[in-house]
């Protein structure tokens, strides 16, 4: 019930507006980082770097890649709202360059602060990052955290569901899904139709854990990315003459050389993956395929119909 009223009240955020998102954005990540900053201040002193080089007997490679990739990815999401962004191809290099600084920061120094103080690796799952904050820096540190992990679910469900919706829209509007979806709100002018949908499908999702979705997730987001990359090539080679408000320098190599490393990450992670997330996987991309075949065959045989001479 808890999850159902969150997923309600970032609903009911997303349909008033992208800059609300947006503010809201601002104020979720401040108050995340806040509680961070106070642990890693409070923890430098007892800092034992030695710990770092402290080796465990069994890792979950799969899971592992898993979460860096999760913890690392959705930079391609912003691209899903730059059409209600001022100036874009200015904005969006200059907070990707700030923000990629700040999450290195804001992952790096907690664990390495936090895991020179518990030293139990096991003890290492979701929703531990309170217990090292009240050994470190007390309960009211712990309290703290706590409740910026709720704030930074929030937040992430905020940020996700203004860019993710933003997919079936755009689809909608060339008919490779159903045309509700491109429905915009008669005053806000934002997809709420598409939003309802992406809404009703995250609520479905919360009895399930975070490692069995983390590992479906990442195997969709990779496939999607491999697919990105490759239109991004292949829109260079055959649309040389599309405006580009932003262009990778270096013409066609430069755009095939900042592709491979995210693409070969995106295969090891595939290929890497439990035979569970590859069924669930493999199957919804089957269902999507066959809602665009459905979507798109009527369309294909009206626009081949001969059409009668005037």
């Amino acid at each position: 019930m808890i999850g159902i009223a969150v997923v309600t009240l970032i609903t009911w955020m997303n349909i008033r507006g992208i800059r609300l998102v947006g503010f809201a954005s601002v104020v979720f990540s401040v108050l995340v980082i806040a509680p961070f900053v106070a642990l890693v201040l409070l923890g430098l002193p007892k800092v034992d770097t030695g710990v770092w080089l402290m080796r465990t007997e069994h890792i979950d490679w799969a899971l592992l890649f898993s979460t860096l990739l999760w913890n690392t990815s959705g930079w391609d999401n912003a691209g899903c709202c730059a059409g209600e962004v001022k100036k874009p191809e200015r904005s969006y290099p200059r907070a990707m360059a700030v923000t990629v600084v700040l999450v290195t920061l804001v992952y790096l120094l907690p664990i390495a602060v936090g895991t020179s103080t518990s030293t139990d690796w096991s003890a290492w799952k979701e929703g531990y990052f309170p217990n090292v904050a009240t050994q470190i820096g007390g309960n009211w540190l712990g309290i703290w955290m706590t409740l910026a992990g709720l704030v930074s679910a929030a937040g992430m469900l905020n940020a996700l569901l203004c860019t993710s919706a933003r997919v079936p829209y755009a689809m909608a509007e060339r008919r490779m899904l159903p045309q509700p979806l491109a429905t915009l709100h008669l005053r806000y002018a934002t997809p709420w139709a598409s939003i309802l949908v992406n809404s009703a499908g995250m609520a479905l999702l919360i009895p399930f854990s975070f490692q069995e979705l983390i590992a479906v997730d990442m195997f969709l987001y990779a496939a999607a990315l491999i697919l990105e990359f490759a239109a991004l090539i292949w829109l260079r080679i055959k649309r040389p003459e599309m405006v580009r408000p932003y262009r990778v320098p270096f013409g066609i190599p430069g755009a095939i050389a900042i592709s491979i490393p995210p693409v070969l990450l995106c295969i090891i992670s595939i290929a890497i993956s439990n035979d569970a997330t590859k069924y669930v996987s493999v199957g919804g991309i089957a269902v999507g395929l066959l809602i665009y075949y459905l979507q798109t065959k009527p369309n294909v045989e009206i626009e081949t119909e001969p059409k009668p001479a005037l």
